[in-house]
């Protein structure tokens, strides 16, 4: 439970039968949309191997997700020298959860890339699979000889 909500539920603010429906509503919206969503084939390629592009990934699944009265929003911020990636899912009945990720940034590419190319490299792969992950998006790569 986020302790949004057990903070609220304790003081009285919002009472358990109210936070038992807004969540098994959520709930319910979320399975019905990870049910509806499809399977992504990559299609990006960066010379190596084949991936989903975020954007991508967002263009295909929006519809499904507002569909089921969800939305979901993603931000970084830093904390000391740490960045870090928040996403927030909202259900229209009132319910959300949030999710804190890591960003990790891949060193070995310095001087390859500048550090502002490093970091928002990071921020849109950690995107990527936070929101997949969330919705239980899979993807795969297709198969080029058919085998």
């Amino acid at each position: 439970m986020n302790s949004r909500y057990f903070k609220l539920l304790k003081l009285g603010i919002i009472p358990w039968e109210a936070f038992h429906k807004m969540k098994s509503e959520y709930n319910t919206a979320m399975a019905k949309c990870q049910k509806e969503l499809p399977v992504i084939i990559d299609k990006a390629d960066n010379g190596r191997f084949t991936y989903s592009a975020y954007e991508d990934i967002r263009q295909l699944t929006k519809g499904i997700i507002g569909e089921n009265g969800l939305s979901i929003e993603q931000y970084h911020f830093q904390e000391g020298e740490r960045l870090y990636l928040m996403s927030k899912v909202q259900h229209s009945g009132g319910y959300e959860e949030e999710y804190v990720s890591p960003i990790t940034i891949d060193t070995a590419n310095i001087g390859k890339l500048s550090k502002e190319q490093l970091v928002g490299k990071a921020i849109t792969y950690c995107k990527r699979y936070v929101y997949c992950t969330i919705f239980g998006i899979a993807t795969f790569e297709r198969d080029p000889d058919g085998n």
